[in-house]
């Protein structure tokens, strides 16, 4: 597998843009002098993996939360949580409201979380994966499912609600989708997400790309290809297998956005930033740099990030497609 990333970047967070209160961090242009020592202007390579770590309306999960532990218990399901379990999670939820930072959690209240969120049902299970994906970025929790019993589970359960035999409704998929991004972000969770790397990348790979995926699954999978990035950036041994993956994954994309940049929404500029970051981290691989570029120039990346720069130098000053201008003009350059 390849060798742990560094700690998660201080994101900024902002609205998802969905009724269930979702949230993303978005990577800001600012944001690129404290990550890289101070360069100030310096976008690549990345060595920082992102988060999403913002659980702004914990109320609305939490109630969600209850009405389906209600069904379940109504239907004399034994996966129901308690009400000692529910109100634990309740707790935890309403603490992590207000962000990450100095959140507890109990042994008791990780248990119940990740028992639930390996026996849920896809339609059901989605409210859990939303305290899931914040609880994996508190440490001790962390720490709790990687030297639990859960540890052989719990990649492989996300993995088969990405799966297209779950039919997983939108929320679970993104949902699980952020779950593997973050942990991506805790140094306790590297050696689990590293096992499964081949397979968290096709997952990755398939909900970037398909055409029926909201933008907020495109743009978690878009993290997940970035925080894989900054893992392969630091390896010291060749990774071409993985970087193959991600470059393969991100052509499609960044081609379609490059025929209409002019017309993206500014979800799809955020995707194709985050994929453009993951290219030039690759780029600026310990092994394996001219693979990568060579590998680009014959996907159409390269042609795709020329396209980009250009249009984004011409576009209108504030603007998505200038705004992302910046970044895609000094990947051409790294990719030469």
């Amino acid at each position: 597998p390849p060798p742990p990333p560094p700690a998660a970047a201080a994101a900024t967070a902002g609205r998802g843009g969905a009724e269930d209160g979702l949230t993303a961090n978005r990577y800001r242009p600012g944001d690129a002098a404290a990550a890289h020592g101070g360069r100030a202007g310096m976008l690549f390579p990345q060595r920082t993996c992102l988060s999403f770590d913002a659980l702004p309306k914990p109320d609305t999960v939490l109630n969600k939360l209850a009405e389906l532990n209600v069904a379940l218990a109504s239907a004399g399901d034994a996966r129901a949580l308690s009400a000692e379990q529910l109100a634990g999670l309740t707790e935890f939820g309403r603490a992590a409201g207000g962000g990450r930072g100095g959140v507890a959690i109990s042994d008791a209240q990780v248990g119940a979380m990740v028992g639930a969120a390996l026996s849920w049902p896809p339609a059901s299970v989605f409210p859990v994966l939303d305290l899931l994906r914040v609880a994996l970025l508190v440490p001790a929790a962390a720490r709790q499912v990687s030297a639990g019993a859960a540890r052989a589970q719990l990649v492989p359960r996300l993995l088969s609600l990405l799966g297209s035999e779950a039919a997983a409704p939108a929320p679970t998929v993104v949902m699980a989708l952020r779950a593997l991004a973050n942990m991506c972000a805790v140094p306790e969770m590297h050696a689990l997400i590293g096992e499964h790397a081949t397979a968290v990348l096709e997952v990755a790979s398939e909900h970037l790309n398909q055409e029926a995926a909201s933008a907020q699954a495109r743009t978690a999978a878009a993290t997940l290809l970035l925080n894989f990035s900054v893992f392969i950036h630091s390896s010291p041994a060749s990774e071409e297998e993985a970087q193959a993956q991600i470059l393969s994954a991100v052509a499609p994309a960044l081609a379609g956005l490059s025929d209409k940049l002019g017309q993206a929404a500014p979800t799809e500029v955020e995707v194709a930033r985050r994929l453009l970051l993951a290219v030039g981290t690759l780029a600026h691989s310990t092994q394996g740099a001219a693979f990568v570029k060579q590998l680009t120039a014959d996907l159409g990346i390269k042609e795709s990030v020329a396209q980009i720069a250009t249009l984004g130098v011409a576009a209108a000053a504030g603007t998505p497609a200038a705004d992302i201008g910046g970044c895609a003009s000094q990947l051409a350059q790294v990719l030469g």
